[in-house]
């Protein structure tokens, strides 16, 4: 590992869902949420003396379409007039009946770029890397055919035309490992990966001692993981990092694990003599109203 100990930041996002409603959680909240995330992050990179800041998508950023019965129900409206007063980049929406994964994506990459990434690029150099979820998946396609996918390429085309000053480094695949300071971070959604009577932690453990022992993917330092909703830190080498969910009042960990939805995000400070220097679960409900637009 080299001598210096320059610091770099990590920021884990993930399962996002934009476009799904419930009735503390709509499209306006995921905006004010990711405006907050912004700002904690901007403000953390200044106290740590950071240049760079990655910006880790793990998956679910869209709520997609068909992924379990009846969904259909449980999607947002799009009320343009509403939004625009608090986004008013949106001002090329229709309004719609429904958020269709079209205008999921289309949101969810400006979202990304105008309260996320752009505000940290006036501190920070910014890299991107993504995976894709389960819920932006199209049944019986290519696997890149997948609603994360189409989100990042819009996100791509909203960097380049402000000057492309971003580092795109997301694949669109299933899993992607990126380095950082000289340790491996394995990026991945997770839903691939099986619980244990109910409990997804011992599924997780397993499959990451087994990533290090085959090294099918190269040395891997760290694995991060979203899909379980749920925030998770183990420091021990490999490291395990899971990110919560923006779905305020999340039933579905309840339902799944029987325990609550985690609404945290993850920012870690990478060291080069140690992969986290620190830790910050950027909380996403607190200040967050859960009101229709």
């Amino acid at each position: 590992m080299p001598q210096s100990n320059n610091l770099v930041g990590l920021l884990l996002v993930g399962d996002v869902h934009v476009g799904k409603w419930t009735p503390h959680f709509n499209i306006k909240v995921v905006g004010e949420q990711l405006k907050k995330v912004g700002k904690e992050v901007t403000q953390l990179a200044k106290e740590h003396h950071l240049k760079e800041v990655t910006v880790a998508l793990l998956g679910d950023i869209v709520e997609g379409e068909q992924i379990y019965p009846a969904q259909e129900h449980f999607l947002d409206t799009v009320n343009p007039t509403l939004l625009r007063k608090v986004f008013p980049y949106l001002a090329s929406l229709q309004e719609q009946a429904s958020a269709h994964v079209l205008l999921q994506t289309f949101i969810a990459a400006q979202f990304l770029w105008h309260e996320l990434i752009k505000p940290l690029t006036e501190h920070v150099k910014v890299s991107i890397a993504g995976v894709v979820g389960n819920h932006g998946a199209i049944r019986r396609s290519h696997p890149l055919s997948n609603y994360d996918a189409w989100c990042y390429l819009i996100l791509d085309l909203l960097i380049k035309a402000e000057g492309g000053k971003v580092r795109m480094l997301t694949e669109s695949q299933a899993y992607q490992v990126i380095t950082l300071n000289g340790w491996r971070f394995l990026l991945a959604h997770g839903s691939d990966i099986k619980t244990w009577h109910g409990i997804p932690f011992y599924g997780i453990q397993k499959r990451t001692l087994y990533l290090m022992a085959s090294k099918v993917l190269g040395e891997v330092h760290a694995v991060c993981l979203g899909h379980f909703h749920q925030t998770f830190v183990q420091l021990d080498i490999p490291a395990i990092f899971l990110t919560g969910t923006f779905i305020l009042n999340d039933d579905y960990p309840i339902r799944r694990f029987g325990l609550p939805g985690s609404n945290y995000c993850l920012f870690l400070v990478v060291g080069s003599k140690s992969l986290c220097e620190a830790i910050y679960p950027i909380n996403l409900k607190e200040g967050i109203k859960d009101e229709k637009p």
